[in-house]
């Protein structure tokens, strides 16, 4: 008896799940880490979209070298089950989709089929166009932990000092960020995903006509139908101490060439 090839195999265990948990439709975010992704999930989740901003696939790392299709089905299963009404929504950050892609077995040239794991899909791609601002905001999130506006007045941050200005950190995240937003564009084009691109400074400059834009798109996919919610709990964390940070990570570019 012919064994079963992987997309197959896989073809077989995500329709199971999809029939078990009624996976029909998917909106799914995708953007690099400080790009505005959980300022637009907010804004989403305001508007219909429940839980999008949960990054439900971040623990498929522990996948990476699993071998059992079982073991991926039981994650999966544990992933699929948050869909409501027919409507699966997550945030997924490149590593995270990396490390789905690589426990399944999807490599590049298998974009299209990796798609396929979200039924009637609605990507929305969020970048930011500072670069090095992101760059900067991503190194201090890691190096205090404050995560978003809420983390200093929860305290996870509480009487930290700040950190001391260090180039080749920095540098490491413009690097990686850069390297996620043209591994996702590639991804989107390759895959030929149903996407809508989302500028984080255009998002925040015109937020209305940016969530009208969204509405529509999504339309039929769990978001409102009726006049959209545009206040958010998310404020900006840029401060001047991030803007002193930039500024001498420009200084430093132009004395070592990068």
């Amino acid at each position: 008896m012919t064994e079963p090839t992987k997309d197959q195999t896989w073809a077989r265990i995500l329709n199971e799940v999809h029939t078990e948990f009624d996976v029909r439709k998917c909106v799914i975010v995708t953007g690099s880490f400080r790009a505005g992704t959980s300022l637009v999930c907010s804004m989403l989740g305001a508007n219909g979209l429940a839980g999008i901003r949960a990054e439900r696939f971040a623990p498929f790392w522990q996948y990476r070298k699993e071998a059992d299709p079982d073991a991926i089905r039981a994650a999966l299963r544990g992933v699929f089950q948050s869909t409501l009404q027919g409507v699966f929504v997550t945030k997924i950050m490149w590593p995270h989709r990396n490390s789905l892609a690589t426990c399944m077995g999807y490599d590049r040239d298998n974009s299209a089929a990796f798609a396929k794991i979200f039924p009637d899909a609605k990507w929305i791609n969020v970048t930011r166009r500072d670069k090095i601002g992101q760059a900067v905001s991503f190194w201090r999130a890691k190096t205090t932990n404050a995560w978003d506006s809420g983390s200093v007045a929860r305290g996870d941050a509480k009487d930290m000092p700040p950190p001391d200005f260090d180039f080749k950190e920095i540098r490491a995240c413009f690097v990686e960020l850069s390297a996620h937003d043209l591994l996702w564009q590639d991804f989107h084009e390759t895959a030929g995903t149903d996407v809508m691109d989302v500028a984080y400074e255009d998002f925040t400059a015109h937020t209305r006509p940016h969530l009208l834009q969204l509405q529509q798109f999504l339309a039929g996919h769990g978001v409102r139908k009726d006049a959209m919610v545009q206040e958010t709990p998310y404020a900006k964390q840029r401060d001047g101490l991030s803007r002193d940070y930039k500024a001498q990570f420009l200084d430093m570019m132009y004395r070592t060439g990068f």
